[in-house]
């Protein structure tokens, strides 16, 4: 979870649940709100209109790390974020580098994250669009 989120107390066990039901899911993710309990819309997931089965939670296919966590035994197989994208974009590289190495994404019905942030922040920056729009 990333260090301006403030997780409630059942946040972590809610996604650990989910990921160690099932080898094939390599990370859970879910929504991510602002402190005035707004959806943050840039940490929205990339939905797949399709559930998965076992866990039975829909499917992404790409998430921020604001509400997130991976399975140990990935990060070992496909190593770290890259640091050559930190910040912008290092979340959608990462959560589709697992995809691709044959992993599920799925999301956590759980809206109790809270960004630290007091006011709703919308991007404009067309930098961090165009590494968007590179791995879609």
């Amino acid at each position: 979870m990333d260090d301006d989120t403030i997780p409630q107390p059942s946040s972590l066990e809610k996604l650990c649940d989910k990921i160690v039901k099932n080898n094939e899911v390599g990370f859970a993710c879910s929504l991510a709100l602002w402190s005035d309990g707004n959806v943050h819309e840039m940490n929205i997931p990339s939905f797949i209109n399709k559930t998965d089965e076992q866990t039975g939670c829909q499917l992404v296919e790409q998430s921020s790390f604001v509400s997130l966590i991976v399975r140990k035994d990935i990060v070992m197989k496909i190593g770290l974020p890259y640091k050559e994208f930190f910040i912008w974009a290092d979340d959608v590289e990462y959560t589709k580098r697992i995809i691709k190495n044959g992993y599920k994404g799925i999301f956590v019905e759980d809206r109790n994250k809270r960004k630290l942030w007091s006011k709703s922040f919308h991007s404009t920056n067309s930098h961090c669009m165009e590494i968007l729009l590179w791995f879609s």
